[in-house]
């Protein structure tokens, strides 16, 4: 008789150990914990679990209940969307360091408003040139 294989003994992989979405996640939740100078004992103690289970997210073994990643973005100062978007970097990198109106550039250049209105007209010339180069995906290939 053969005994069953069981996960972790290295014969059957756990379904779950590879789970791009969760790694990902687990990723971002360490350099969170680890920007707030916290170990995962501290961290782990303040949402009421152990080292273990906030070991094996960080590690992309384990899922994360919504409530508890509530509770560790609201102590690691992040939103939410840090730890599900993996996008969100890249978009609030964009948002962050590029200002998207006219009123984001007079803010930038508040003592300078015929600055802020050269770089305002600036992007305004960009993003009518990026529209007739790259138009929608919709509109690839069809003709004028």
């Amino acid at each position: 008789m053969v005994d069953e294989p069981q996960y972790g003994s290295g014969s059957v992989e756990d379904p779950d150990a590879h789970d791009p979405k969760k790694t990902a996640l687990g990723a971002r939740l360490r350099a969170a914990r680890m920007h707030v100078a916290m170990t995962q004992e501290d961290l782990a103690a303040r949402v009421q679990r152990k080292k273990n289970w906030l070991s094996d997210i960080e590690r992309g073994r384990r899922g994360i209940d919504p409530h508890t990643l509530q509770e560790i973005a609201q102590i690691t100062g992040r939103p939410v969307e840090y730890f599900t978007n993996p996008r969100y970097d890249e978009q609030r990198r964009r948002q962050l360091n590029r200002p998207a109106t006219r009123e984001d550039w007079d803010l930038l250049y508040a003592g300078d408003p015929e600055r802020a209105a050269a770089h305002a007209s600036l992007d305004d010339a960009f993003d009518r040139a990026r529209a007739l180069l790259d138009p929608p995906p919709d509109d690839r290939g069809s003709s004028f």
